[in-house]
């Protein structure tokens, strides 16, 4: 036997042994199939996705079929139809599953068009922008200042003075004046208002009392006062001292001033009305005037009565504080209405 007929036999054999592979998987994927001299086996979709393309079994020939390679494109799984693929000689079987490549389309910048079955994206409405107005702006108000009611200042307890003034008129006479406020524990009558005048070496020279002008000065109220005398010998300081005796009298305190205003010519007049909101007066009303200079320092004092029978409860009446010789640097005054 010759070499050809050789490896003619060999390649037969090879051959028909790689189509019983083929025919035993074809018959364990599809099941039993007809045969006959022509049959050819139906190809079966295999269940996982994606569809395995079937190959087509080749019957041995007497002639020699030399091997065909084909070129193209895979099948598309799509069309479901089976492709007669020979196989070429010493070739394993390809593979039963493909898998499919996704092929990319043009590249564009358009709007992509959505697929069957892609829900359709909705339109966002876009906001329209209403400007807003440019703010006119507003002229800031400045605030008129509100007056601030002065606090009364807290007084060490007992008698104190201030506000006090020492001046010598053009006659000659020494005027010591000032405020008193009684912190004590009651209301005060007698009461004595002593003034010391000490020299350089600490020496007095002189020691003069006065009342104030009133009979009872009411606890925590202030009254003014005024000593005047001939101080003939020169002194360098100053000094009070205070005493009175505590009563059980009680000025009324309720009593009101409205409109007052006060005047120069001839004098100081201070004048205004004078309103009893509560119970008759026993005795009178007394108004008190006292008069500053611009450093608050007392110059003068004055005072008006009115009998209980010009002062009803429940009426008003005029009054008028005059001061004769009125310092010449008054800058205010002030008003205190006590009822007896």
């Amino acid at each position: 036997m010759s070499s050809h007929w050789v490896r003619r036999g060999w390649h037969r054999i090879v051959l028909a042994s790689s189509l019983s592979l083929i025919l035993f998987w074809l018959t364990m994927a599809c099941g039993p199939c007809s045969s006959g001299p022509a049959a050819t086996p139906t190809p079966t979709k295999t269940p996982k996705p994606p569809t395995a393309t079937p190959v087509q079994a080749i019957l041995p020939s007497p002639a020699v079929t030399p091997p065909v390679t084909e070129t193209g494109n895979a099948p598309t799984a799509a069309a479901n139809v089976p492709t007669d693929t020979p196989l070429p000689e010493d070739t394993a079987p390809p593979s039963a599953e493909l898998t499919p490549t996704a092929t990319p389309g043009p590249a564009g910048t358009g709007t992509p068009t959505p697929g069957p079955g892609t829900p359709s994206a909705t339109p966002t409405a876009t906001a329209t922008v209403t400007p807003s107005p440019t703010p006119t702006e507003t002229p800031t108000l400045t605030p008129t200042p509100t007056a601030t009611p002065t606090a009364t200042p807290a007084y060490p307890a007992g008698w104190n003075v201030f506000n006090d003034n020492v001046y010598v008129d053009n006659n000659g006479w020494t005027h010591v004046l000032g405020e008193l406020y009684n912190n004590t524990d009651s209301p005060q009558e007698n009461v004595i208002v002593t003034v010391i005048f000490y020299n350089d070496t600490g020496d007095k020279v002189a020691e003069e009392q006065v009342a104030p002008v009133v009979e009872v000065v009411p606890r925590g109220v202030k009254v003014p006062f005024e000593l005047e005398f001939r101080l003939r010998t020169a002194y360098s300081r100053y000094e009070f001292a205070v005493e009175g005796d505590a009563t059980a009298r009680t000025p009324r305190l309720d009593l009101r001033i409205a409109n007052s205003q006060g005047s120069s010519g001839n004098g100081y007049h201070i004048t205004g009305q004078v309103t009893n909101p509560g119970d008759a007066l026993s005795t009178y009303a007394q108004i008190i005037g006292t008069l500053y200079d611009g450093a608050g320092k007392v110059v003068n004092v004055g005072y008006d009565f009115l009998a209980a029978a010009q002062l009803p409860s429940g009426s008003s009446a005029p009054f008028e504080v005059v001061i004769e010789h009125p310092h010449e640097s008054v800058a205010s005054y002030g008003l205190v209405v006590l009822g007896f």
